[in-house]
Parts: structure tokens; sequence; C-alpha cells
């Protein structure tokens, strides 16, 4: 079941900066992927150095963007903000690559959540979502129309699926792994 959710800080894309570094000490063009997310243009990308990228509330992603990091082995996005970490809202292309995305609150929570556009996920890690009575608790949530791939990605320990696919997506699943989750 998935119930209607809401974020506690939005981050649209407004400005004209084609590319930010986040750095996890605050020393990048932005301080922070919330920061940059306010300051990359539509289509622009955001490019996290590796370490750990504390969020301070789920993100909400509402123009393209290509967020990369070094490696889901060397770059994690932290949050323990309910009821998720990030979501795209489209329209357009969404591109996550090399990152870790793990959920370490305790209250019912997915993880990533896409609900319309093209979406290319590559070398990703998804774990620690919750799920309780409204919500899955699964690390990759994508509903709606979504179209793309999902490719050399691991949902892991999440307490709902590993990965669930919603609505009219047509989502093609290549080299991934789902292991130590509570469905699919």
């Amino acid at each position: 079941t998935e119930a209607a959710t809401t974020t506690t800080e939005v981050a649209t894309t407004t400005l004209g900066v084609d590319t930010v570094r986040v750095a996890p000490d605050g020393s990048g063009e932005a301080p922070d992927l919330a920061a940059a997310l306010a300051a990359v243009a539509p289509g622009g990308t955001i490019l996290l150095e590796a370490g750990e990228h504390i969020l301070g509330g789920p993100l909400l992603i509402e123009a393209p963007v290509t967020i990369r990091g070094m490696g889901s082995g060397q770059t994690t996005v932290i949050g323990e903000s309910a009821p998720e970490l990030l979501r795209f809202a489209g329209p357009g292309d969404f591109t996550l690559e090399g990152i870790t995305f793990h959920y370490r609150g305790t209250g019912e929570a997915n993880g990533l959540v896409t609900q319309v556009g093209t979406i290319s996920f590559t070398d990703g890690v998804g774990s620690g979502a919750v799920r309780g009575a409204e919500l899955d608790g699964a690390a990759f949530l994508v509903l709606g129309d979504a179209t793309g791939t999902v490719e050399h990605c691991t949902a892991e320990d999440n307490q709902g699926p590993g990965f669930l696919f919603g609505g009219t997506t047509d989502i093609r699943v290549t080299d991934s792994t789902g292991s130590a989750n509570g469905g699919s």
C-alpha cells in the first residue's frame, strides 16, 4: 500500500548553475544536497564527493537533474526524517549514479520515490526503509507513469520490498540485487 506522503523540506531547481559540487564537510560550491538542488539549473548535475551527506529532511525534486556520487561504496546520503529520503515528482529525466541512500530513522519511511519522468539509477544502494501501517518501507519505490532503467543497484536491509513498482511504470531492472528485505 502506498499512502499520500508529505515532505518536510522542499528543494526545487530554479537557478542557472549547470554543475554544483557538494562536499560532506560543507566546503563545496553548495553546503549540502538541499542547497545544491536549489542552485542547479534544470537538467544540471550535482556532484557529491565521497563521504556521508546528511539530509536535514526529505527532499522533493521537481525538475530534471543528475545526482552523481563517487561510487555506492564511497558516497552515502543519510536521512532520518520520515516519510522518505527523496522524491522525484518530475517532469523530465532523473539520474542517480554511484550513491548509497540510507534511512536511519525509526518512523515509517520509503527510500527513493519516483512518481513520473524517466529514471536512470546506476550503482545505487537503498537501505533502512521502515514499513508500517501507512507506508511500504521500500528502498526503491517507482509509481505513476515513470519509465527508465535500474542497473547495478542493491536494495538491502529494508523492512518492506527492496524494489516496488506500481501504476503504469515501465522500468527495466538489470544486474540488480535485493537481499534481507521484508518483501520482493
